[in-house]
């Protein structure tokens, strides 16, 4: 009976002195969340040590070390405690964020960069995702967060780029049947500026878009190229999907003169489940050719569907394309051409970190065009011939980028694109090879 006593007695003395001992840890816990909000943070960091000498072990607690030892300037220590919560699937998201926040104050880009879009790949809440595709996508832009002061305003975001080329094949001609091969390539420069304005929150509310492109030749000067346009973007997040719609309208020239003016519709939604996006977009355009290019007025329409994977160093994507058109078309006299092809779209594409500083693009598509009215012309005997234009067009690209800083890169780009019709006119291959600097802000 005496050790049954003595033995009752050890395990009450013994939980009393585990809720006693759990109480502790609570308690410097709690102390050091006080203090963390007062801004105490060595104070804050003693007590969370006291916490865990007590018996505390959880994520919430290894975190907030973390964030004491971020704010203590204590990179190496708020590294590791964040690296420790990369494991567990609740927090890896916002883990991985921290890390880049941290790699960020440590002045490595690229290794901020990396743990930003690991961060945004996991991340399951939308202000999370958004907040790291900000820090790692050019053109992404920041939620609104409760922490920013009432006075602050979205601000512009964007990249610009010049570029100088060569093409060997400017005017997209069959070489067997041109008169002197040589004559089809030019060197070229161009230049490029977009940027995008949030008028409200990034997953609520109104989005600006403009942008700018010019595209000049050395030599075939009436084959520069340039376009502008603007628009209004709505976004909103439904159930789990973001939805966009919005209007643009734009105009485009050749050689300095008015090529056609056009305005569109979109309607978007996108999805992301893990490591895998969804995006579903339609764009209904009306094009109003100038009165050189008259026969192109009409509508199009593109419906397409894409799926991406996002990797820890790259991306993965696939999508199909489906292009409907109603244009006025060229007629005169005997003589006729349809521009309102049926178009079928399958692409692919892969980009990659090589290394912190070297990444590489590369990007398939394969395009079949079907013209149901058939072309009239004259042959070489002066024979009028009736012949449906059929158009297969493969494109392949290779793009690499050197990050000399965090906005500003230098890239190198390679893209072949060979033709195969019917209308021996639309036989052609094409070689283009760029350079270019771009920056981002």
């Amino acid at each position: 009976m005496m050790i049954l006593r003595n033995l009752l007695l050890f395990l009450l003395l013994s939980a009393a002195y585990g809720n006693l001992h759990a109480q502790s840890a609570s308690d410097a816990y709690a102390a050091g969340l006080a203090a963390a909000r007062a801004g105490a943070f060595d104070d804050a960091a003693a007590h969370f040590d006291a916490a865990r000498s007590a018996g505390m072990d959880t994520p919430a607690l290894t975190y907030n070390i973390g964030v004491v030892s971020f704010q203590q300037n204590r990179l190496d220590a708020a590294a590791a405690a964040f690296r420790m919560l990369t494991d567990d699937e609740h927090w890896r998201a916002l883990a991985y964020y921290n890390l880049g926040l941290t790699e960020e104050r440590r002045g490595d880009a690229a290794a901020a960069r990396r743990h930003f879009r690991q961060a945004s790949t996991l991340a399951t809440q939308p202000k999370l995702r958004a907040l790291a595709d900000s820090k790692w996508q050019p053109t992404a832009v920041a939620p609104r967060i409760e922490t920013q002061s009432l006075g602050a305003q979205p601000r512009w975001r964007g990249l610009a780029s010049i570029a100088a080329g060569y093409d060997d094949n400017v005017l997209l001609a069959d070489a067997q049947l041109s008169d002197s091969v040589s004559d089809e390539a030019d060197q070229f420069g161009e230049v490029l500026a977009a940027a995008r304005r949030p008028i409200g929150s990034a997953s609520s509310g109104l989005v600006l878009d403009v942008s700018a492109y010019y595209r000049f030749h050395a030599d075939v000067d009436d084959f520069d190229f340039g376009a502008l346009s603007a628009g209004l973007l709505w976004r909103q997040l439904l159930g789990g999907w973001l939805f966009s719609t919005g209007v643009t309208g734009g105009a485009q020239f050749i050689a300095g003169d008015s090529y056609a003016n056009s305005a569109s519709y979109r309607l978007q939604f996108e999805r992301r489940a893990g490591s895998v996006s969804w995006r579903a977009r339609n764009d209904l355009n009306y094009l109003s050719g100038s009165s050189d290019y008259d026969f192109i007025t009409g509508w199009r329409n593109k419906s397409q569907l894409q799926v991406s994977n996002q990797l820890a160093n790259g991306q993965l994507r696939l999508g199909y394309e489906f292009e409907a058109n109603d244009r006025d078309d060229f007629e005169a006299e005997n003589q006729f051409s349809s521009y309102s092809p049926s178009v079928h779209r399958l692409y692919a594409g892969a980009a990659f970190d090589l290394s912190p500083r070297f990444g590489i693009d590369l990007l398939g598509a394969m395009a079949l065009s079907d013209y149901q009215d058939k072309n009239r012309f004259l042959d070489g005997d002066g024979n009028l011939v009736e012949l449906a234009r059929d158009q297969d067009v493969l494109s392949l690209q290779v793009r690499f980028d050197y990050r000399v800083t965090d906005r500003w890169r230098l890239w190198s780009q390679y893209q072949h694109t060979s033709s195969e019709s019917d209308l021996r006119r639309y036989d052609y291959a094409s070689n283009a090879y760029l350079l270019g600097l771009e920056t981002t802000f």
